[in-house]
C-alpha cells in the first residue's frame, strides 16, 4: 500500500511543485515584474522555511534540501501555478519532455542530482534493465514452452494418452 509520500503520484508531484519553483525564481528575477508587485504592495520574497522557523533565500534550496527531512515553501506567486501549469501541460503524454521541463528546473535551482526523483540518464538505465530482463524472461518461457510442446509431441508419438 502507498501512502502520501510513497509511489509514483507523489513524485510526480514533487517534479510538478520543482518546476513551480523554476518559475517562481524567474518571476523573483524579473526587475519589471518585482517593480510592479512592490508598487501594488503585493510582493512578498519566496522562502524556504524549515519546521523551526528559520528562513532561507531560494537559491539555497539544494541545500535546505541535502540536509534538512522537512520544509516549506512560503509566499509562492499565485501565478506561478498558472504558468507551471501551462509549461508542464504543453509537454502532453510525452514524459521525455516533462523530465527535461524537470530537469531544467533543477539546473536553474542548483538542485544537485542526489535530491532530484529522476533525470534522463537514470531513467534511460531503468528502461535498459527492464528491456534486458524482460528479454530474458522471454527467453526462459520460449525455451519452458518448447520443453513442453516437445514433451508433449514424444508423448504422442510414444502413443500416450494427454
Amino acid at each position: 500500500m502507498t501512502t502520501y509520500t510513497q509511489g509514483a503520484y507523489y513524485c510526480g508531484k514533487i517534479m510538478c511543485f520543482t518546476i513551480e519553483l523554476m518559475i517562481a525564481k524567474r518571476m523573483e528575477e524579473d526587475a519589471a515584474l518585482k517593480k510592479a508587485l512592490l508598487k501594488k504592495g503585493t510582493y512578498r520574497p519566496i522562502k524556504v522555511r524549515l519546521v523551526d522557523k528559520k528562513e532561507f533565500d531560494l537559491k539555497d534550496l539544494n541545500k535546505v534540501m541535502s540536509n534538512e527531512n522537512l520544509f516549506y515553501v512560503v509566499n509562492p506567486p499565485e501565478e506561478m501555478h498558472r504558468m507551471a501549469y501551462a509549461e508542464i501541460k504543453a509537454c502532453g503524454a510525452d514524459f521525455h519532455k516533462f523530465i527535461a521541463l524537470y530537469e531544467k528546473a533543477r539546473q536553474e535551482l542548483g538542485i544537485k542530482e542526489n535530491n532530484m526523483v529522476i533525470w534522463q540518464e537514470l531513467l534511460d538505465k531503468l528502461i535498459n534493465k527492464t528491456l534486458a530482463f524482460y528479454e530474458r524472461f522471454t527467453e526462459k518461457k520460449k525455451k519452458e514452452f518448447y520443453e513442453r510442446a516437445e514433451s508433449a509431441i514424444k508423448a504422442i508419438q510414444r502413443g500416450d494418452k494427454l
